[in-house]
């Protein structure tokens, strides 16, 4: 897409189903060098494009850092420093969101091309390793990665071994904090069809 100088807001309008754990919406352009000194913390984006999502009747705006204290945490609003700005709106509702771009063009081109992406991640729980291929003895100890996974003592994590493809499982550790490892059993028999499987509550 490209945005002209003195155009209206480019818009587009997306649907969230329901389920989604967090929607990230994202704008990036090639800013054109800007044709003179800078001071220190001074703007030198040429062209400043602004991204906002619209839903429900609330505005979302990107994250950026204050350039006066980039040590402090970062907060919403208007970017008017940087080239790539990201939206993130947690648990969004189902529905219809409209993803707007405005901005001042001051190119000589008189037009700024961007481009406009999301991503709707369902924040599900997922084990990332092992994925399958790795080799592992009796006795060791085994060191598993998961996403999304909230651990507490009112959801313990259950960790499952199937040594036949899935057709039964045995527990073979039992946590409430995550540990992210624990030992195979020394008795754990060979096999080249072992399944991993982890339960929360």
């Amino acid at each position: 897409n490209s945005m002209e100088a003195g155009a209206q807001p480019f818009s587009h309008k997306i649907t969230v189903p329901e389920g989604i754990g967090q929607l990230r919406v994202m704008i990036c352009w090639l800013d054109p060098p800007i044709l003179k000194k800078t001071a220190f913390r001074e703007k030198t984006l040429v062209n400043d494009l602004n991204l906002k999502v619209s839903a429900n009747g609330q505005d979302y705006s990107p994250w950026v850092l204050n350039p006066e204290h980039p040590e402090d945490n970062a907060t919403t609003g208007v970017d008017s420093i940087n080239n790539i700005e990201q939206v993130v709106i947690d648990h969004p509702a189902a529905g219809d969101y409209d993803l707007q771009v405005s901005g001042k063009i001051a190119s000589s081109e008189g037009a700024q091309e961007f481009f406009l992406v999301w991503f709707l991640d369902p924040m599900a729980p997922a084990l990332s390793y092992p994925i399958g291929g790795e080799r592992f003895e009796p006795g060791e100890w085994l060191i598993y990665q998961t996403e999304n996974f909230h651990l507490d003592k009112a959801n313990p994590l259950t960790i499952e071994i199937s040594y036949d493809g899935g057709k039964n499982y045995v527990a073979v550790s039992t946590s409430t904090f995550s540990r992210n490892g624990f030992q195979l059993p020394a008795d754990a028999p060979f096999s080249d069809q072992c399944i991993l499987r982890l339960k929360i509550g």
